[in-house]
């Protein structure tokens, strides 16, 4: 069934390797570290911020660059920014400007950190409590900004839209999808990303590739939902969970037999690698 050529592995973070408490299980852990034994080097690609990634990054000690924000950041292990590709301030402006007019609440992602415009969005306060718990050893902002003149200010790389349902996510992309600098997918089944279209994960990984030149038809990867689509259609070893978006699972070359709360992808990786 599968290539046995494979020598690298990107994985999807959250809904693919990550549960909604922000931990990988540990059969993954171990099916990765399978992987690695075996010789194959791993990376991260993931739509959060790198500085989220870092407890990922310390529990699988990735041997490949982790692409954060859907491709709009490209750092190593330490966090040190190899690349990154920001959104189109002009197209940004206007966006946050049609959000205030419709009281949409949003999140901007910066080098720096993130900055969201209300404080009880249930992602934004995840993402304080971790902070708080000091689960992070690389420190950021993380911020309450309601100031629209200071969201203004901001060099943005992403920004994230919680949505309630399906009718309000049709809705909010209808107001910005006539910005033809932006990339907008789901990344979970309630947030939406807006992000240069100059970038993507799969785009990111193959920057990666041409630049240590390593061969894509030897890289498998592993998600869930529309933002991977893009590194789906890199390789032809993609692997999507069974219960991801009907768009991930049109895209990918394989569906896992098992969903992701059944670690999915540690039982694929057992039986087919």
């Amino acid at each position: 069934m599968m290539d046995k050529k494979i020598k690298y592995a990107y994985f999807d973070l959250d809904g693919t390797i990550v549960n909604k408490d922000w931990k990988i299980s540990e059969e993954n852990i171990k099916a990765i570290y399978y992987l690695k034994n075996k010789g194959i080097k791993i990376g991260i690609a993931t739509g959060r911020s790198f500085f989220m990634t870092q407890y990922a990054i310390n529990e699988l000690e990735p041997d490949l660059p982790t692409v954060a924000m859907n491709g709009g950041c490209i750092v190593n292990n330490d966090l040190q920014v190899l690349d990154s590709n920001y959104i189109d301030y002009k197209d940004y402006l206007n966006t946050i400007d049609i959000f205030r007019k419709n009281n949409i609440h949003f999140m901007v992602y910066t080098l720096d950190g993130i900055y969201s415009t209300k404080a009880d969005i249930p992602f934004f306060e995840k993402m304080r409590q971790d902070v708080l718990n000091n689960r992070y050893k690389k420190t950021f902002k993380l911020v309450f900004e309601p100031n629209y003149d200071k969201l203004k200010r901001l060099n943005p790389i992403k920004i994230l839209i919680p949505f309630d349902n399906q009718e309000q996510k049709e809705f909010y992309i209808s107001l910005i999808n006539n910005f033809k600098s932006f990339e907008i997918v789901s990344s979970q089944h309630d947030l939406i990303d807006i992000f240069s279209n100059k970038t993507s994960k799969g785009k990111s990984i193959n920057w990666i590739f041409k630049a240590t030149e390593k061969d894509l038809d030897e890289l498998i990867v592993f998600g869930d939902n529309e933002n991977d689509v893009s590194m789906f259609n890199i390789t032809k070893n993609s692997v999507v969970l069974m219960n991801g978006s009907e768009l991930a699972k049109q895209s990918a070359t394989y569906i896992t037999e098992k969903p992701f709360d059944e670690s999915g992808v540690a039982d694929f990786i057992f039986k087919y690698l």
